[in-house]
């Protein structure tokens, strides 16, 4: 016997992995290497082969790939096998024959191997007059022993592909699935000889094979065919039916469903169901549809599901498979870069790639490209935004910015439901491969509960592309592109200017008064912004809630703040007056108080107001410059809520939890959770059992949390309103005296404590008083306070009764004589004080 030694053996000896020592005996470059069972045997005196690849493992883009081409689109085992490089999946057929289930179903999104699958197990079974079996012997299938290889070339096969019946009418897809009928027939066409055959069933065949049969005979077709295998060949045949269902999704989208549906019906139920002429059912498909009674009555189905782990690794690539073709072709450098393209998937228990985008990412010189979007249809994305509601924008919205979410999935999901039952969006989602599971339990009905999120960046990009399709009547193409283009080359003037012309199309040219524009108008924004913005809407920020904040994710790139106002039958004066005040408001009410306690320097802020389809923008910029412009704004200023956001967020962090693991392990809904940990709901006033499960997880006591969240709160120093804080000063000025005032002020470093809690109006006005009253008692300023004494806020603050005056009156003359009148300390900071003696 042959003196031999393992792949470790061997990769120890020549000095490279074992996977690349396990590559070369698959290309057969070992002399001598053979495989027994599982394991590579290598003849001890056997040479190291020559290595072809790059040293330097760097591509090269103009090199020709090494070996073996990729089957990029081939479907055929026996190429794809013998001569492209093939991703050994042939373990399929042991697993397949140590179960033996009458009929198989296997759910998976299109173009992950199901065509390539069911052609290797219609190779493995048939019986044919060449020798197929040279198709496998060095395939893994073969070292599983005697047991399985007496079960190749043993059956006649029925084999028939759906995967191209893609017709617009029901007349054109009826022809189409009677021409495949008609050349499985004509693939059998011995029959007409057999005399193991009835003239009868011979009429029949003749009358299929010349298309001269109704659609009685072809919807009984696989029936009648069955049987006369049986008879030819004395043994019943396996049938294979790959992608049964796109004639079902065509029909649904080109309004022939109930069709096609009735069709389908009527030929599997006479192949499949108690077919005693039936040795094995194999089918493939995206959906599972077993409420469509399609297989109605089928007991003995045997359903796998992307939720499964039965056959979860044989359908797509698994990450060593990916690693083993990035070696191959020299490039293990890049697996990384894959896997944040095209990994993801969760079949069952198994990390699962996209096969197709994986191969063409190779054959594209291994430049990253969103191949999967261009091998079919997406119309379903577009049919789920024409249906959706708030709850679908809102999920959708947190899918584009890269987060999760719970959810029901039903896998028997069928294509109505898509536009009848929102909740089952999510479900086709899933199946159809536009989601992940990140997490799965099972429920009561024997479905599931989910946490799904997108897979990778190339899904991102197919629902980029698909929502800004759909959303055109909002969101022209040519101003999409080119706010991307800005984005991309970080072109803050372009973009601001891009942004204006986006506002002005989308609410001129579409019905703004429904709540779909305002939705789809921050979904398209989700889309357009590719990621690279946080898009939030309608959350507190400052002293109310914005309507729209694009927050960017990236340094030197501005934030966005969108206001909008609506009015009818406003004049042109009017509409300009209104986007005037959705602008104030923006300032008023601090809405870039989020973005400034993150550090944005520059905020571009848009009051935009619409009368029908006639819209009107005002805007303004802030600029961060050395700190020396500053907002009114305070960024640290918390009420209630915003407390016990921060109590509840540090207990969670303390114990190293998410707000979903929250969830999970107290059994408090998802969105009391959200409510309790956003401070739209207050802690003291849940249910006694919620803040035991809730006190319980978090290793407190249920006194001690809500004693700690009232503390927190009571410890809290309110801020009074500006215009009281200025009374209060002038008052202390009044009953002190001057000086007394400015030393006091001055020794307890007050200024410096406002301006640090960044309570920059508070702080500068005080400073302005003291700087004031030195000149006005000849006192030397203070240098302590030259850093602040340089700021100036953005926005100049006005007494609040000169502003209800000229609101009031419709004029700013009041203003204007208020500014030439001022105190110039107080100008100096852009604060508006004419008088701080006259107090009573």
């Amino acid at each position: 016997m042959m003196d031999t030694i393992t792949v470790k053996e061997a990769a120890k000896r020549w000095g490279v992995t074992e996977r690349r020592v396990t590559v070369l005996c698959k290309e057969g470059r070992i002399e001598g290497a053979y495989k027994k069972g599982r394991s590579w045997m290598i003849p001890v005196d056997a040479d190291k082969p020559s290595d072809s690849r790059i040293k330097t493992g760097t591509y090269r883009k103009n090199r020709t790939l090494p070996n073996l081409p990729l089957p990029i689109g081939i479907s055929d085992y026996r190429l794809a096998s013998s001569e492209y490089y093939y991703v050994d999946k042939t373990m399929m057929i042991k697993d397949f024959l140590d179960e033996r289930p009458m009929v198989s179903l296997f759910t998976r999104p299109r173009r992950f191997g199901k065509t390539l699958n069911m052609d290797m197990l219609r190779t493995f079974f048939e019986k044919t007059d060449e020798d197929s079996s040279v198709y496998f012997r060095d395939k893994k299938i073969w070292s599983c022993g005697k047991k399985y290889r007496d079960y190749q070339g043993k059956y006649p096969v029925v084999f028939i592909t759906f995967k191209d019946v893609k017709r617009d009418t029901w007349e054109e897809t009826y022809t189409h699935i009677s021409k495949l009928l008609r050349e499985e027939f004509e693939r059998h066409i011995e029959l007409l000889d057999s005399s193991h055959c009835s003239e009868y069933e011979k009429i029949y065949f003749k009358n299929v094979l010349e298309g001269k049969g109704d659609s009685t005979d072809l919807t009984t077709s696989l029936q009648n065919l069955s049987q006369m295998l049986d008879e030819h060949y004395g043994i019943p045949p396996i049938i294979i039916i790959d992608e049964y269902d796109t004639p079902i999704q065509q029909g649904h989208l080109r309004g022939f469903y109930d069709e096609v549906i009735l069709f389908m019906r009527n030929l599997f139920s006479g192949g499949l169901k108690d077919n005693k002429h039936l040795s094995y059912g194999l089918l493939t498909g995206i959906l599972r549809v077993a409420k469509e009674s399609i297989f109605s009555g089928l007991n003995n189905l045997k359903i796998n599901s992307v939720l499964d782990n039965k056959y979860s690794e044989y359908f797509g690539f698994t990450p060593e498979e990916v690693k083993d073709i990035a070696e191959y072709y020299g490039v293990p450098d890049k697996y990384g870069e894959i896997c944040a393209w095209y990994d993801g998937y969760r079949f069952g228990n198994s990390e699962i790639f996209n096969p197709w985008s994986v191969i063409n990412y190779f054959s594209n010189e291994c430049q990253p490209r969103a191949f999967w979007q261009s091998t079919g249809s997406n119309e379903i994305i577009g049919e789920i935004l024409e249906e959706a509601d708030e709850d679908i924008y809102e999920r959708l919205h947190a899918l584009l910015q890269g987060e999760s979410f719970l959810t029901y999935i039903d896998t028997g999901v069928i294509y109505p439901q898509v536009r009848n039952n929102p909740s089952s969006v999510y479900s086709f989602l899933l199946v159809a491969g536009y989601l992940k599971v990140v997490k799965s339990d099972s429920s009561f009905s024997g479905d599931f509960i989910c946490e799904v999120a997108l897979p990778n960046r190339e899904i991102t990009f197919v629902y980029n592309k698909e929502i800004l399709r759909k959303l055109t009547n909002i969101i022209q193409q040519s101003t999409a592109i080119s706010i991307q283009e800005a984005i991309y080359a970080k072109n803050a003037v372009e973009l601001q200017k891009q942004i204006r012309k986006l506002l002005l199309q989308s609410v001129s040219c579409h019905d703004t008064a429904g709540e779909n524009f305002y939705h789809g108008f921050v979904l398209g924004l989700c889309a357009m912004m590719d990621n690279r913005y946080d898009i939030t809407s309608n959350l507190e920020s400052g002293e109310g809630r914005y309507d729209i904040q694009l927050s960017p994710k990236t340094e030197n790139m501005p934030g966005i703040l969108i206001e909008l106002k609506a009015a009818r039958d406003c004049s042109e004066d009017d509409l300009r007056k209104l986007s005037e005040t959705a602008l104030a408001q923006i300032d008023n009410r601090k809405y870039d108080t989020d973005m400034t306690r993150k550090g944005v320097k520059t905020i571009l802020k848009y009051g935009v107001a619409f009368s029908g389809k006639r819209v009107e923008i005002s805007a303004k910029q802030r600029q961060m410059s050395n700190n020396r412009v500053i907002d009114n704004a305070s960024v640290d200023r918390y009420n209630e809520k915003e407390v016990m956001t921060m109590l509840i967020n540090e207990l969670l962090a303390q114990q190293g939890l998410s707000k979903y693991r929250l969830s999970q392990k107290s059994g408090v809904a998802q969105t009391t959770i959200a409510d309790i940990c956003s401070g739209r709901a207050q802690i003291e006033k849940c249910s006694a059992g919620t803040l035991y499960r809730i006190s319980k997880v978090l290793g407190v006591t249920m006194e001690s949390l809500v004693e700690a969240a009232m503390k927190k709160t009571d410890d809290l120093e309110r801020r009074i309103s500006f215009d009281v804080f200025k009374s209060n000063v002038c008052h202390i000025v009044k009953d002190k005296g001057d000086i007394e005032f400015i030393v006091e002020t001055l020794e307890s470093n007050e200024i410096r404590r406002l301006y640090n809690k960044k309570w920059y109006p508070e702080a500068l006005y005080l400073l302005a008083m003291v700087d004031y009253l030195s000149r006005e008692n000849d006192v030397p300023l203070c240098k302590n306070y030259s850093d602040i004494r340089s700021c100036r806020l953005q926005t100049p603050l006005y007494p609040a009764s000169l502003v209800l005056t000229s609101e009031a009156l419709k004029t700013e003359k009041y203003k204007e004589e208020s500014r030439a009148h001022a105190i110039p300390e107080f100008m100096r900071h852009n604060i508006v004080e004419s008088e701080v003696r006259n107090v009573c």
